[in-house]
């Protein structure tokens, strides 16, 4: 069995396919309607190859990180229009960070490789266009967190915690460990099965 971090697309016969551009290796999926979820998302899969015919026997899919998440070294915290509560989230996030020893917090956005933006809405995918901060009324019964690509604004990996306002900090730093976890995970199987 092989993880392969690769992208979930549609071919020109409207099947889903699994592309490994670094390799430029497009191979076939036998679970479609599992496929269906993840297209133009980077995923590892978990399977057997069958090499006559390139067509991967999935056993499990998940989303995985990007390549730019993975080679990341430095990250800016953006607290969205942090009312109330959400204030806490910028000390929380660092303090984790600091303890993670992964990542430099930088003071400028346009040095870091990522941005981590908390939040009490949902993140719109508009880091880049959007002119100030979010105006959206927002309550704080959800902290979210969201890893986004300072250049394009695409959102590349994102949780939340629906534990209110009293709780932002320890919901800041779950969802911080979560991404650790998932960064570990994906670092350690790269290692495990280098790629050919």
């Amino acid at each position: 069995m092989t993880p392969c971090p690769t992208a979930i697309c549609v071919n020109a016969r409207a099947k889903y396919v699994l592309i490994d551009a670094q390799n430029k290796v497009t191979y076939q999926l036998d679970k479609q309607r599992k496929s269906k979820s993840f297209v133009d998302q980077y995923v590892m899969v978990m399977g057997i190859l069958d090499k006559s015919s390139d067509t991967i026997h999935v056993d499990q899919m998940v989303r995985a990180l990007p390549p730019k998440v993975i080679a990341a070294k430095s990250v800016f915290i953006f607290c969205d229009a942090c009312p109330r509560g959400m204030a806490k989230a910028r000390l929380a996030a660092v303090e984790e960070l600091a303890g993670w020893n992964h990542f430099n917090v930088l003071s400028d956005p346009k040095n870091a490789d990522l941005i981590l933006i908390f939040s009490a809405n949902p993140y719109l995918g508009d880091y880049v266009t959007r002119d100030g901060p979010d105006k959206r009324p927002a309550s704080v019964d959800i902290t979210y967190m969201d890893v986004v690509d300072p250049q394009s604004g695409e959102d590349l990996w994102g949780d939340s915690r629906q534990w209110g306002s009293m709780l932002v900090s320890k919901a800041t730093k779950s969802l911080i460990s979560e991404f650790r976890e998932r960064l570990e995970e994906e670092v350690s199987n790269q290692q495990s099965f280098p790629r050919k």
